[in-house]
């Protein structure tokens, strides 16, 4: 059976319920039983309620890349933050991160989050950037595969808060 295309467009607050259901549901069910119910609870709400991604959308220091079918539903979404950095990548200049590589666990493996991710440097070199970085979960080895197929290179480490718990990232860049 083949597959319908995906497309890919910049994001418009009228997503804000696809992508704020999407990184909900990715977010839970890759780390939902890394954290206490009640921090994760509360990342949610912090970060995937419908508030916090329309404030996403709407931040122009953040673009954010949808990847959608022929029926205009979204499969995934791409979040980039300019102006963010890590200790071990502040020697870069002109880079911008991939904040969240986020695709429907029902569209896993179909080269939707690839398709973000190649979309991601089309971005940032219209903006004239040299370097794309991102943090991944030091067990996020499925992610760590993606993102070294795509050029990503480790650059260094960092926590990741939620709540008490820390998780540590490695931090990955690349060259565009």
């Amino acid at each position: 059976m083949k597959s319908s295309p995906i497309a890919t467009r910049l994001a418009t607050t009228d997503d804000a319920e696809e992508i704020r259901y999407i990184g909900a549901q990715v977010f839970t069910t890759t780390y939902g039983r890394e954290f206490p119910p009640h921090d994760l609870q509360v990342y949610l709400g912090d970060n995937y309620s419908l508030t916090a991604i329309t404030d996403t959308l709407l931040d122009s220091k953040r673009s954010t890349i949808v990847a959608v079918d022929d029926k205009s539903k979204i499969l995934g979404f791409a979040l980039l933050t300019r102006g963010s950095s890590d200790h071990c990548i502040d020697q870069y200049e002109k880079k911008i991160e991939v904040q969240r590589v986020y695709v429907s666990t029902e569209h896993h493996g179909k080269g939707v989050g690839k398709l973000l991710l190649q979309e991601a440097d089309v971005l940032a070199k219209k903006e004239g950037l040299e370097y794309i970085w991102l943090g991944v979960w030091e067990e996020g080895h499925r992610a760590q595969k993606v993102y070294g197929a795509a050029g990503y290179k480790k650059a260094g480490e960092h926590g990741f808060p939620v709540g008490g718990t820390v998780h540590n990232d490695f931090i990955m860049i690349k060259e565009l």
